[in-house]
């Protein structure tokens, strides 16, 4: 059965004065390699069917990873037993209604199949970059392909199938690293050997780090840096669930300038960089929505269930159970390349990626994170030596608000699509021992 086919199983047991069903199925595979060896080839296929019922105005959402049929069929009754069992909800919100959806080209079949020895091929080429450099390198290939369909009882019934393949790769000598990773619909977009020279690159030019003082510091940020301080901007204010709680950075300053005015932020459903998604997980049509433009904050995003308890128009970005969320972060590309912000610098740090970032002030989107894979000392326009590792503290409307210049080529980077930023100072509150 196709999961349309599934998901009118269900309709048809369910019963309520609205009923959805969402169908989802997802073919993983990965090849993991460490040490410049291959060492974990993975597959694995999974899904679920998710059964929301309200009726008198009380919701019940039901799930399963069966597409058995009477295990279907037992999900939708449970569903309806569990609305009669909830509080009612204060709010009358409508699901959305059959709609029409702009065309996407289909999937590309080759990432969709890539076998073993396809990602094992690309595994290959990136340990022969790192060989005569004596580095190490550690990474993984992976494809992916996700199809879902939607159903309701207002007669919205979609269904679409999306490819993805990423890969990432660390290469590493005795005292530095350097890493790079793209992900794309096409798994032939993405270069193992161009990555492979990007992380080798940073690794021979970090060897042996120096160390400097904490302090505030003119930064270049790498597209993965970036994409990073996007990520977390968006989990703390972007979503209405958030400015409904009164924890969102972005309705508190609505209309305000949050960001340098070089910066516009869209979310873009449409972009050939990412997997394309005419409709969200409710069956309401998506268009590109711009969150930030030219620095001024414009716009949350809704689903159903918040576009109707804070009287705002539905933009959407429904998921499966966790509410509204932007699925397609793109920034916008400036001018430069990172050759000319750096030459731009007198005194200062490249800042290739982040990780274990964490938020601590949600409002201010005020985070600390450490330095990884490749930190950098700029002086008179040149990178002089690699540093070791520091912590990050500081908020991001803040680094956003100093951007000196954005880089002129964007990236996918997991699933974000950014440039390149300069900025004017990132607090460096310490350093790694």
């Amino acid at each position: 059965m196709t999961l349309t086919e599934i998901a009118k199983k269900a309709l048809n047991v369910a019963s309520g004065d609205q009923v959805e069903v969402v169908v989802s199925k997802t073919e993983q595979a990965l090849t993991r390699f460490a040490n410049s060896y291959i060492h974990q080839n993975v597959k694995q296929t999974d899904g679920n069917v998710r059964i929301r019922v309200i009726r008198d105005g009380k919701v019940g959402v039901a799930v399963t990873n069966s597409f058995d049929e009477d295990a279907v069929a037992n999900c939708a009754k449970k569903a309806c037993e569990l609305s009669d069992l909830a509080v009612k909800d204060t709010v009358d919100f409508k699901l959305p209604s059959k709609s029409e959806y702009r065309s996407i080209p289909k999937y590309d079949e080759d990432t969709a199949k890539l076998n073993p020895t396809d990602r094992a091929n690309a595994v290959k080429k990136m340990i022969d970059v790192a060989k005569p450099d004596s580095l190490v390198v550690a990474g993984a290939v992976s494809n992916e392909l996700h199809t879902f369909a939607v159903l309701n009882s207002n007669g919205v019934e979609y269904e679409m199938s999306g490819a993805n393949a990423q890969m990432k790769v660390t290469a590493m000598s005795d005292d530095s690293s350097g890493q790079a990773d793209m992900a794309m619909p096409r798994f032939a977009d993405i270069d193992p050997v161009t990555l492979a020279k990007d992380a080798c690159g940073r690794a021979l030019m970090g060897r042996k780090p120096i160390e400097i003082k904490p302090d505030e510091y003119e930064v270049v940020l790498l597209p993965y840096a970036v994409a990073e301080l996007v990520r977390y901007s968006a989990y703390t204010g972007i979503p209405a669930q958030s400015a409904n709680e009164g924890r969102s950075w972005l309705q508190v300053n609505m209309g305000k300038q949050v960001y340098s005015d070089l910066i516009t932020l869209i979310d873009d459903p449409f972009n050939p960089l990412l997997v394309q998604m005419p409709a969200d997980f409710e069956g309401y049509p998506k268009q590109p929505l711009t969150i930030v433009e030219n620095g001024i904050a414009k716009s949350l995003v809704f689903d159903s269930y918040y576009s109707a308890k804070m009287s705002k128009p539905n933009t959407g970005h429904a998921t499966t159970g966790w509410g509204a969320f932007p699925m397609h972060l793109t920034m916008k590309p400036g001018t430069k390349t990172v050759d000319e912000m750096i030459s731009n610098v007198k005194k200062g740090i490249l800042v290739s990626r982040f990780w274990y970032t964490n938020i601590m002030n949600p409002m201010k989107v005020q985070f600390t994170t450490m330095t990884r894979d490749g930190l950098f000392l700029i002086e008179d326009g040149k990178i002089t030596n690699g540093l070791k590792n520091m912590r990050v503290t500081d908020d991001v409307l803040r680094v956003f608000s100093g951007a000196i210049s954005l880089g002129n080529k964007v990236r996918n980077t997991d699933g974000i699509v950014v440039p390149a930023m300069h900025c004017k100072g990132l607090i460096f509150s310490g350093n790694t021992k």
